[in-house]
């Protein structure tokens, strides 16, 4: 993936088993972090360039 992306890591009892990622033109959208109930923490730590 080129640019700036998103990604999602679906996890079960701490394993990861689905990762999802994105190009979008932004990084941080409130509402739609909120959506998926990610907290800033989460995202920093699950969204790395």
């Amino acid at each position: 993936m080129v640019s700036q992306v998103l990604c999602y890591v679906a996890t079960v009892d701490g394993e990861w088993v689905a990762l999802l990622g994105r190009a979008s033109a932004a990084l941080q959208v409130k509402a739609h972090d909120a959506w998926i109930g990610w907290s800033d923490d989460q995202r920093r730590r699950l969204c790395r360039q």
